[in-house]
């Protein structure tokens, strides 16, 4: 089955990546990049220039408080839970 597997995401990947060259993904993946920088650059700073974390833990610390997630989805157009 690992076999099976590996062949459908080579497929899925080939599929997708040409997806990321167009102009409308080249523009979602700068609005992406744009949530992530507001939502989570001044926090991000403090905690890496603070020190005594992985600048690793600084992100995703910084991100959970920012609930990244959610507004990723938001840029994805997906449903938000409890909205």
């Amino acid at each position: 089955m690992s076999e099976v597997a590996k062949k459908i995401r080579l497929q899925l990947m080939q599929n997708v990546r040409p997806l990321w060259g167009t102009e409308d993904a080249l523009q979602l993946r700068e609005q992406l990049e744009r949530t992530a920088i507001e939502a989570i650059y001044s926090c991000y700073v403090k905690c890496a220039r603070q020190g005594g974390e992985p600048i690793s833990e600084c992100y995703r610390k910084c991100a959970q408080q920012a609930n990244l997630k959610i507004k990723y989805m938001q840029v994805w157009g997906k449903p938000v839970p409890g909205a």
